[in-house]
């Protein structure tokens, strides 16, 4: 504030002088308002020009702080909206996922999935928790690979559950997959079932027991009545004509479901 009283000083005897400007000087309003009142002590205010760039100074200041501070307390706000979104968002990722992974295991506990397993492991406790009703719906989705290997597995659990529930579950699920099907279905059964069976070369390596073969066999022979005639015809000459190491074990078996795929062919 001492320059203000200088200038008062300066000018208080110049009864010349028609315009004090002192605009642009930085004085803020604390010095804006202290030039006046020395001015007005000396009777020299009149002269005074606008202080329009100086006063407010101070506020400006003030607000600039505060909207600085304001502006921070925003930005802040924004960041912990943004950190409550994405932890939102993560939550929400980690809700779909658990749920997805809930689909996924609920499906795995499911009948659909308990067979898939029981295809894959030949786990017996596996198909015993299954009902036979359970394989209908399980075929409705199957491919014919499946059917295939489900023909095999049971075989395999020769001796683990009753042959008539084995050929209950086979039946249904052959009848409803050829049932309503095109040729192609029983053509696709029969190309995955020759390489089985070690009757066309580059076969899939298969060593059943003598049990499990002549089982498999046993159950083979039950479902090609629901077989087209063209598929039975073609199995009996693969039968008839081709040897296969695989099938030496259950050469009774083999020769029962040749007998058979002749009468239906009559």
């Amino acid at each position: 504030m001492a320059g203000a009283e200088a200038i008062v000083q300066a000018i208080k005897n110049k009864n010349n002088l028609k315009k004090l400007d002192m605009n642009g000087n930085n004085l803020g309003d604390g010095g804006c308002e202290k030039l006046k009142i020395l001015l007005q002590e000396v009777d020299k205010l009149k002269v005074l020009d606008s202080l329009s760039d100086d006063e407010g100074e101070e506020d400006e200041d003030e607000d600039y702080v505060e909207g600085e501070e304001e502006l921070g307390e925003e930005e802040e706000e924004e960041e912990e909206e943004d950190e409550e979104d994405e932890y939102q968002y993560e939550e929400s990722e980690d809700q779909e996922e658990h749920a997805a992974n809930g689909v996924v295991h609920e499906a795995a506990d499911g009948p659909e999935g308990k067979i898939q397993q029981f295809l894959k492991t030949n786990s017996v406790n596996l198909l015993k928790s299954l009902q036979e009703e359970d394989f209908s719906t399980f075929v409705q989705n199957s491919s014919e690979e499946n059917l295939i290997d489900l023909l095999f597995e049971l075989g395999r659990c020769h001796g683990q559950m009753s042959q008539q529930q084995a050929l209950n579950i086979l039946d249904q699920c052959y009848h409803r997959k050829l049932g309503a099907a095109d040729a192609s279905v029983a053509a696709e059964l029969l190309n995955l079932l020759l390489p089985r069976l070690g009757l066309i070369k580059d076969e899939k390596k298969m060593q059943p027991d003598d049990r499990q073969m002549a089982s498999i066999l046993c159950y083979l022979k039950h479902i090609t009545r629901h077989f087209p005639s063209d598929t039975r015809k073609t199995l009996l000459f693969f039968l008839e004509q081709r040897e296969s190491a695989a099938l030496r074990s259950a050469e009774a078996e083999k020769n029962d479901l040749i007998a058979a795929l002749q009468d239906l062919s009559i």
